[in-house]
């Protein structure tokens, strides 16, 4: 009867009914980003800008011209590989990837605003920095000179790949593949110098670092929604 009897009146304790009304409760906090993680895109920033200044400079002249002239015998056929990282098809690549980050605004809006750094990032290299093998050219709409470095389809394969891990953590590794083939595409075909394809891939590190240094690639609990 005693057993019963404290059956019947027993309860949970009340200081574990609140606790685990305070955890349901309790809203999501974002992990803390030490300043620490900006040392790396940083890093590499520092190493694109003294890339650039050398090339400027013509201190691998000797470098750029030995790409050229061990590229591959009939780059024409190899250059339609290197089309996903074309402006308009990187676009839509980049697309894609938001897509799949729709419910994760915050890591999204991070991925956009790095693919515009990398354009931005671009046109002030090609305007500033002076490739001794460079076509004439100007920058779309307006009469100011470019040069090539850095590889704009290098720096936008990378950062696309970053993207894509990201929206889709199992494919990270295919996405690194396709990444690194483009850009041996791209300096072997003759599209680009060593110098700037490495100013390139230099760049779009740079860009990736940022966006992990940004929580740009922090995963969301179960069911968070921005």
């Amino acid at each position: 009867m005693n057993n019963l009897g404290d059956f019947s009146g027993s309860s949970p304790p009340a200081t574990d009914a609140v606790s685990a009304d305070s955890d349901v409760a309790a809203p999501f906090r974002p992990r803390h980003l030490p300043l620490w993680r900006w040392f790396v895109p940083l890093s590499l920033l520092v190493g694109l800008v003294a890339l650039g200044a050398a090339v400027d400079r013509g201190t691998l002249h000797s470098v750029d011209r030995w790409g050229y002239e061990h590229r591959a015998s009939d780059p024409a056929a190899l250059q339609p590989l290197t089309d996903p990282a074309e402006l308009t098809v990187s676009a839509l690549i980049l697309f894609a990837a938001l897509v799949g980050l729709r419910k994760r605004k915050r890591v999204a809006t991070v991925w956009l605003a790095v693919y515009a750094v990398s354009l931005g990032t671009e046109i002030v290299g090609k305007a500033l920095v002076t490739t001794p093998f460079a076509a004439p050219n100007t920058l779309v709409g307006t009469s100011i000179t470019q040069g090539s470095f850095p590889s704009g389809h290098s720096m936008r394969v990378i950062v696309l790949a970053g993207a894509l891990a990201t929206a889709w953590p199992r494919s990270r590794w295919l996405a690194a593949l396709w990444a690194s083939a483009t850009v041996a595409l791209i300096e072997v075909s003759g599209m680009h110098s060593p110098s700037e394809v490495f100013g390139g891939v230099l760049g779009g590190l740079a860009l990736i670092g940022a966006a992990w240094a940004a929580g740009g690639m922090m995963s969301e609990p179960s069911g968070r929604r921005d």
